[in-house]
């Protein structure tokens, strides 16, 4: 049971108690859902070291969640959840992944018509027995085609955020590794797409065998679907596929470059070569039966008289015309970040204080940061009515005072996460805005 497991668990809670409309507590388990899911260290292991009390010591998890979560860990299973699921045996997981249809139409699908999977919502829709039901109408069964269809296509990917944390910890297993001399992430994970396919991973090694080994050996495969000298391939219990290619150093970049590019950048890229009187293959660049380029993907860039492409790039979309005239702007980089307009501080459903967050913000080199805490409508977060919010107001110019007074580079803004009532006015009075 990971991390990922169990913040997923808790977010089919969230998603249920949403559909039988009960208040506040839906946010309490996405909290502790996202807090879970951004955690270093598995949660199995916290609860191993530290029991109970140390789950309680992650943000986000109080004292029910926490009955929850030691249960899952305990059992396999949540009663909760199973309670919840018996009462509306609907394939969430699926259906909230429609596009414009959230948990009260889910309700209505289900009660109205009986829907519980997108197979049957799909049937329900081409039939024109959608649009007949209150809220809904024609444009919306038009929508809920349409979605369905882009959800097909989109069948057997998986999320950039849930595939990077456990391929990277593949990658971290075989980088250890003494016979491994280069290793990299190739394919649509490299180019970081937002859904990704299967992971590929390349390594340079003067051994193989034991690289392959370590590879097949990860406890969270469910199933290997192929084990070779150079190649080997597994299916972990999440269901992705991972491939393992190992080459020879002196092809190391030619491979990378060709296992990494989009298929059409990859032809294109070909074509320029023959172009040129080369041939370009992932065993390297050739010209006249001789290697000329391949030990890195700079190194055939450049013989093919381009600058060398951002993997991020590789799509096919103009990026080798530019790169012909070196005609490219700089990527948006991590450090290219000035600031960030919706922290919770302690005052409400944050951890930190202030003060933290002001230091955490110059470690970072930002220029500003805005306080976004929640107002008075959200209890379950302690969210600030007209005094509070005036109060933290004053906090925040006595920081920003003394910033200013240091000759430091960050400014504190102060807004809020408002709540708008049923209505339509805020839960905060405009004077205190």
């Amino acid at each position: 049971m990971n991390n990922s497991d169990i913040s997923k668990k808790l977010e089919e809670i969230a998603y249920f108690l949403e559909i039988d409309g009960v208040k506040y507590k839906p946010f309490a388990y996405r909290r502790a859902s996202s807090s879970i899911a951004s955690l270093s260290e598995e949660l199995t292991e916290v609860y191993r070291k530290n029991g109970r009390e140390g789950l309680e010591e992650v943000s986000g998890i109080g004292e029910n969640i926490a009955d929850k979560i030691e249960e899952l860990i305990l059992t396999g299973e949540m009663e909760h959840l199973q309670s919840l699921k018996k009462k509306f045996p609907i394939d969430i997981e699926k259906m909230s992944a429609i596009r414009g249809i959230g948990p009260k139409n889910i309700k209505k699908l289900y009660n109205s018509l009986g829907i519980k999977s997108i197979k049957e919502l799909e049937s329900f829709a081409i039939k024109g027995e959608i649009s007949s039901l209150e809220r809904f109408g024609k444009k919306t069964e038009e929508n809920i085609l349409e979605a369905i269809d882009f959800l097909k296509r989109d069948e057997g990917k998986w999320g950039l955020g849930e595939v990077d944390p456990v391929a990277g910890e593949i990658f971290e297993r075989l980088k250890k590794l003494k016979d491994v001399k280069k290793i990299s992430f190739a394919g649509s994970l490299r180019r970081k797409k937002e859904l990704i396919g299967d992971v590929d991973i390349l390594v340079s090694a003067s051994s193989s065998k034991k690289i392959m080994e370590k590879f097949t050996s990860f406890k969270k495969i469910e199933k290997i679907t192929g084990k070779g000298e150079t190649k080997s391939s597994i299916r972990l219990k999440q269901g992705i596929n991972v491939d393992l290619r190992v080459v020879e150093g002196k092809s190391f970049g030619a491979a990378l470059q060709y296992f990494t590019g989009s298929k059409s950048h990859n032809i294109k890229l070909r074509k320029l070569a023959v172009s040129k009187g080369y041939k370009l293959s992932e065993y390297g660049l050739f010209k006249n039966g001789k290697r000329v380029a391949g030990k890195s993907e700079e190194e055939v860039y450049r013989k093919l008289g381009l600058s060398y492409i951002p993997p991020e790039l590789r799509e096919d979309k103009g990026e080798v015309e530019k790169a012909i005239s070196n005609n490219f702007s700089d990527l948006c980089e991590i450090s290219d970040i000035k600031g960030d307009l919706h922290i919770h501080s302690n005052w409400s459903g944050g951890v930190d204080s202030i003060r933290d967050i002001a230091d955490y913000g110059k470690k970072k080199r930002y220029s500003y940061l805005g306080i976004a805490d929640h107002t008075k409508e959200l209890k379950i977060e302690n969210g600030l009515d007209e005094k509070r919010l005036l109060e933290q107001r004053v906090e925040i110019d006595r920081i920003n005072e003394e910033i200013r007074s240091k000759n430091g580079k960050i400014v504190i803004l102060q807004g809020c996460e408002a709540n708008i009532l049923k209505d339509g006015n805020l839960d905060i009075d405009n004077s205190a805005l």
